[in-house]
């Protein structure tokens, strides 16, 4: 489960692409710093035009090598790590070339389909809540993390630009919309807490 919302909330993608995701050597590469999924040619994603479909899944690492006790605590969300420890723990189990696969009987190691897939970064986000012992916000399904993750993303600076392509929306317009209704009224506010993180960090 950890695994498979490290990749929801990193990558952004909606729950049929996650679950179309492979772990055969052409489509899924490690490299030193991240992990690349290539779409498998057998994914027919919700939008079907070039843009959609040529776009690939670059995953980072993150702190991959810890010396400080906060990189360390840092490491263990590591996407890359977290992928590559999946694939290697499921290998005995597994019976598809689909990464996301269930582990529990009777359907063990077959391909995880999206229904559980939801279920799943569902219950972690919950999960989530609970330890943090705060009472969960209602509506909370997997599409959430998508909504969290980019404007997380956009708090952080990344450009709208870069957004729309990791989210794969061809269109600004479906950002600012469905996602980041208050983008332009939080704009001031988002200064001002700025100004005092400066000034708690001095």
């Amino acid at each position: 489960m950890k695994t498979l919302f490290l990749v929801a909330v990193t990558s952004a993608r909606r729950v049929s692409k996650l679950g179309a995701l492979s772990i055969k050597p052409e489509l899924c590469i490690f490299h030193q710093d991240k992990v690349l999924f290539r779409t498998d040619p057998t994914f027919c994603p919700k939008a079907s035009s070039r843009f959609h479909v040529s776009q690939e899944i670059n995953l980072p690492s993150f702190c991959p090598n810890p010396s400080h006790p906060s990189e360390k605590a840092w490491h263990t969300l590591d996407v890359r790590r977290a992928v590559k420890a999946f694939i290697i723990r499921t290998k005995d189990v597994r019976k598809s070339d689909f990464l996301f696969i269930n582990i529990s009987h009777p359907s063990s190691g077959q391909r995880m389909s999206t229904a559980s897939i939801s279920a799943n970064i569902k219950a972690c986000i919950l999960e989530c809540y609970k330890m943090a012992n705060i009472a969960a916000p209602a509506g909370i399904t997997a599409h959430s993390v998508r909504s969290m993750a980019t404007n997380v993303a956009l708090a952080k600076d990344a450009t709208v630009g870069e957004i729309c392509k990791v989210a794969t929306w061809s269109s600004v317009s479906t950002f600012v919309k469905h996602y980041r209704l208050n983008s332009f009224s939080s704009v001031e506010v988002a200064f001002g807490r700025r100004v005092l993180q400066h000034v708690l960090e001095d």
